[in-house]
């Protein structure tokens, strides 16, 4: 998302990331959590590409710590 999000800045075009279209596609696929921590952005009107990215790395970062990979092995072991 960082990539994306650097590209279209360069090209002038950051705004296009902003679209509705743009935005639901990334957001139907993201974990429940993410979804949930999102949506009062989007109420406050700041629900833009680049606080979807912020959410998106901030997850990423949780699930690298300690806590998150021991989260992540026992949902797979109960599977």
């Amino acid at each position: 998302m960082f990539n994306c999000e650097s590209v279209y800045e360069s090209w002038g075009r950051s705004e296009e990331l902003n679209s509705t279209d743009v935005l639901m596609k990334v957001f139907v696929r993201l974990p429940y959590k993410v979804k949930t921590q999102f949506i009062p952005l989007e109420r406050a009107g700041q629900g833009t590409f680049q606080e979807l990215r912020k959410l998106v790395d901030s997850a990423a970062r949780d699930a690298e710590s300690q806590h998150g990979k021991c989260l992540v092995s026992s949902k797979t072991r109960q599977r």
